[in-house]
C-alpha cells in the first residue's frame, strides 16, 4: 500500500507550497503554476457570429488584470430590403488569486463589459448599447503544456439602453440584477 511521506519534499528549488509527494512517486498536492504569468482566451457568441479575445496577465502572483473584446456582423437579403446586424464588445476585469499559484487555482473578481449593438435595414437603424458589471467566483486549471480551462459564477448588474432610431421617442431603458457565468479556454504562456 502506499504511505505519506514522513516529511513534505520539494523538487529542486523550495517553492513555498510545501508540496506533499507521495512516497512511491506519485503526484503533489498542489503543482507550481506560476510560470505561467499569461493567458488568452477566445470565445464565440452567437447571432451574429461574433468572436471574442481577451488577454490576461499577472501583475504579482496574486492579481491578475484582463482585457477584452470581440466583434460580429451579419447580413441578409430580405425581400427588397436588405437587414445587417452589428455587435462589438469590450470588456476588463480584475482577479485576485489567493493562493499565489499564478493563474491556476481559485480566484475572485469583478468585472465591467460594454456591448454595442445595431440593426438596420435599407430603411432605418436601430442600435442600443448594453453596460454590465459582474462579480465572480471561479476557478481555473492550468494543464501542461499551457491550455488554460475556467469556470466562474457569481452576479451581475445590467442596464441596456436602445435607441429607436430617428424618432422623436425617447431610448428605452433596461436594467437589473441576474445570474452571471464565466467559462474560459485558452492558451497560457
Amino acid at each position: 500500500s502506499t504511505a505519506w511521506a514522513d516529511e513534505s519534499e520539494t523538487n529542486g528549488e523550495a517553492t513555498g507550497y510545501n508540496d506533499v509527494v507521495l512516497t512511491d512517486g506519485g503526484p503533489t498536492e498542489m503543482e507550481d503554476k506560476r510560470e505561467y504569468r499569461n493567458l488568452v482566451t477566445l470565445g464565440l457568441a452567437v447571432i451574429p457570429a461574433t468572436l471574442k479575445v481577451s488577454f490576461r496577465t499577472l501583475i504579482n502572483d496574486n492579481v491578475s488584470v484582463m482585457v477584452g473584446t470581440g466583434y460580429g456582423s451579419a447580413t441578409w437579403d430580405l425581400g427588397n430590403n436588405e437587414t445587417s446586424l452589428q455587435r462589438t464588445i469590450g470588456n476588463a476585469g480584475l482577479d485576485y488569486h489567493p493562493v499565489g499559484n499564478g493563474l491556476h487555482g481559485f480566484y475572485l473578481g469583478p468585472r465591467i463589459s460594454y456591448t454595442r449593438w445595431s440593426a438596420g435595414t435599407d430603411d432605418t437603424e436601430i442600435s442600443s448599447f448594453r453596460l454590465s458589471g459582474k462579480g465572480i467566483i471561479g476557478w481555473r486549471w492550468i494543464f501542461d503544456p499551457g491550455i488554460g480551462v475556467g469556470m466562474g459564477l457569481g452576479a451581475k448588474y445590467t442596464q441596456v439602453v436602445r435607441d429607436l432610431g430617428d424618432t422623436t421617442d425617447l431610448p428605452t431603458v433596461k436594467e437589473g440584477f441576474g445570474p452571471a457565468v464565466e467559462l474560459q479556454l485558452g492558451w497560457a504562456f
